[in-house]
């Protein structure tokens, strides 16, 4: 049965195998065309940006925006020019002129907008209406492009068209500032403005506007809204402090529509401010006046002294620059212009290029989708069937796998069944060795127990011991304490005697000395003297005896008291190993009484032996002290003598002999009184 579901069970996984390499077959065909419909999106994304690109190029050909061109900058203040980068890229109100509105010298000037609201301009309320220097330009250092003029004094229409950007750039940026939207330029306009140039070079009058039979409509198109004139300033260029000579330049121009453009704005009070409002938009269209859009420059050559008024430069103004008709005198072509729109053709041209390709490609991107949902339908078939197989698949699955399942489930229990019985093995190998160990373990108890007891009977038989030699150490200590004390009295009064001895000795030295310098005037009593000096050393014998009888009674108390230290020490060391020994029992400890302790005088110090030896005189001393004071003088008699002076002398001498002869008994009475004490 088993093999029969699992032949079954193969045959649907082939099945199933199939079904998933055709169901892959037909997902990689969709995922393809998902691929060419991706393509094309992006191709498609593409030819939009490109045609999004051609058409900015031809608005910004259409308009002239020559931004780029002009460096950016900030800088707004008075300065003096080397190169366009130091040029303003928008004006702001100077401060003299900022300082009239702070001490309210100022009025309002309204501009209108296309919604009918209006905005109020603050301006200084005077002016000069000169053209104020804020910009000039060092000559030396000026690497910018001349100007190029034709035959008749008209500014090239490329210059015209990058100085008109320039301007615009200035004037939007006060316009935007309060409100107002941007002027914009375009072919249309620029051809008008070159038209304009073109006429007021060949027109020589005082009036800045022409002459006065030709009406402004006329001469800038029937849309014109307005016109400001301006001179171009020579004085703006300066080299080492004094006027430039020479062709004027793109800087110089700027500087020159930069203070022109100040001035119009904020130093037109003697022109009721008609300047400002041509820039911002001030005439009321309720008077019939149009709102500017749009805006051209013209240009003619600073020698053209006579034409235009004088007046150089020219903004004009539209109330619409898609729509200029100006009149047939003027009319406006590329040839009048001197502009060759060549470029606006490529450009247009690019454009069609650009919405051309757009369309195939969306094309394309259509037939693609098409492919894409035929094949998308094709997946959808596929799949269902795989759904069916793969259900047929599931049930062949279900039907092995309860099968496999049973037979899972009997080995497992027949792993189960071997594990238990390993699992019993090894818990009888375990106890076997357990018992093994516990064996060993209670012999090598039983070996310690053993080891124990025998150690217990050497420990008690030496605690018996120790006892006995502390009774034995008690018994003894008593003694060598009273013995000690002994010694120590027969050294104090040994110390005492030798003090006294010493002082006597001392006397009869003295007197001896004394009987040396009578006799030694004398030459015959020689005799007596020697019999003297026996004497003395006869003293000094015994002197000498009694410091050896200190000396051995002194080593005799030291021995002593070593002896009782090392006894009182053993004493002391074995009470110790009495009560501090483990196994003796209470009932067994040593008591000792305060009648069993050593007892010590407390008039003796047994550790300092305070002998007064630094009094003692040696036998070396003394003799010494007797030959080099006394003795060099006896064999040396007096050089005169007189028999009474002998007489007294012998007199003398014989008392000293007596004396000696009483100190020597005296002496030796001691030294036999000091032998019997010892």
């Amino acid at each position: 049965m088993l093999t029969l579901l699992k032949q079954f069970w193969d045959h649907t996984q082939d099945l199933e195998d199939s079904s998933n390499a055709n169901t892959k077959l037909i997902s990689d065909k969709v995922v393809n065309d998902q691929n060419v419909v991706n393509q094309l999106n992006s191709s498609l994304e593409l030819a939009k940006h490109n045609l999004t690109e051609a058409q900015q190029k031809l608005s910004a050909h259409e308009e002239f925006d020559r931004n780029a061109a002009v460096k950016q900058s900030d800088n707004a203040n008075e300065g003096m020019l080397t190169d366009e980068s130091q040029l303003p890229t928008q004006v702001i109100m100077p401060i003299p002129y900022q300082e009239k509105l702070n001490q309210h010298r100022s009025t309002a000037v309204t501009m209108y907008l296309s919604d009918g609201e209006s905005i109020a301009y603050n301006v200084p309320l005077d002016g000069s209406k000169f053209v104020d220097r804020f910009y000039m330009v060092d000559s030396s250092k000026d690497s910018s492009p001349k100007l190029q003029f034709d035959q008749n004094g008209v500014l090239d229409s490329q210059q015209t068209q990058e100085l008109t950007a320039y301007a615009l750039k200035l004037i939007n940026s006060v316009r935007n500032e309060v409100g107002l939207p941007s002027l914009n330029m375009n072919s249309l306009t620029l051809k008008a403005g070159q038209a304009m140039a073109l006429d007021r070079a060949k027109t020589n009058t005082t009036y800045a506007h022409i002459d006065a039979d030709k009406d402004i409509d006329d001469i800038i198109g029937q849309r014109g809204s307005g016109q400001n004139a301006g001179i171009y300033d020579q004085y703006v260029k300066v080299e080492n402090g004094e006027m430039a000579v020479g062709d004027d330049t793109m800087l110089v121009a700027k500087a020159n529509l930069a203070n022109i453009i100040i001035a119009m704005l904020w130093n037109d009070a003697p022109s009721d401010w008609g300047h400002l409002k041509n820039f911002l938009n001030g005439y009321n269209p309720q008077d019939g006046y149009s709102l500017s859009t749009y805006m051209s420059l013209s240009i003619i050559s600073p020698k053209l002294v006579n034409a235009a008024g004088g007046y150089n430069i020219a903004f004009n103004f539209y109330e619409d620059g898609s729509q200029i008709n100006s009149s047939p005198a003027l009319t406006i072509s590329n040839e009048s212009a001197g502009i060759d729109d060549s470029l606006d053709g490529m450009l247009q041209s690019a454009v069609t290029t650009a919405t051309t390709t757009l369309n195939k490609v969306t094309i394309d991107l259509a037939t693609a989708n098409k492919k894409l949902t035929a094949d998308q339908s094709k997946l959808s078939q596929t799949t269902v069937d795989l759904a069916k197989v793969a259900k047929n698949l599931v049930t062949a699955k279900n039907d092995y796998l309860a099968q496999q399942k049973k037979l899972t489930v009997a080995k497992n229990k027949l792993t189960q069944y071997q594990n238990e019985l390993d699992q019993a093995q090894e818990k009888l190998d375990t106890d076997r060795a357990t018992l093994a160990a516990n064996q060993q373990l209670q012999k090598q108890a039983q070996d310690t127990v053993d080891n124990l007891n025998e150690i217990i009977l050497v420990k008690q038989s030496h605690l018996s011991d120790l006892k006995n030699k502390l009774v034995e150490l008690s018994a003894v200590l008593p003694t060598a304490t009273q013995n000690l004390e002994n010694q120590q009295n027969t050294l104090t009064m040994a110390q005492r005697k030798l003090a006294t001895d010493a002082s006597h000795l001392n006397d009869d030295l003295n007197q001896l000395t004394n009987l040396r310098n009578q006799l030694s005037v004398l030459t015959g009593v020689d005799k007596a003297l020697t019999m003297a000096q026996k004497k003395v050393e006869q003293a000094e014998s015994d002197y000498n005896k009694a410091v050896t009888a200190l000396k051995t009674a002194s080593q005799n108390q030291y021995e002593a008291q070593i002896k009782y230290k090392n006894t009182k020490l053993q004493y002391k060391q074995e009470k110790e190993s009495v009560n501090t020994h483990p196994i003796v029992k209470k009932s067994n400890q040593l008591t000792l009484s305060s009648s069993t302790m050593p007892q010590t005088n407390k008039a003796t110090t047994p550790y300092k032996l305070n002998i007064a030896t630094n009094n003692i005189m040696t036998n070396a001393a003394i003799h010494k002290n007797i030959s080099s004071d006394n003795r060099h003088n006896v064999n040396i008699l007096p050089k005169t003598a007189v028999s009474e002076h002998i007489s007294s002398l012998l007199l003398n001498i014989l008392l000293g002999i007596m004396t000696i002869f009483g100190l020597s008994k005296r002496y030796q009475a001691k030294h036999l009184v000091k032998n019997d004490q010892q």
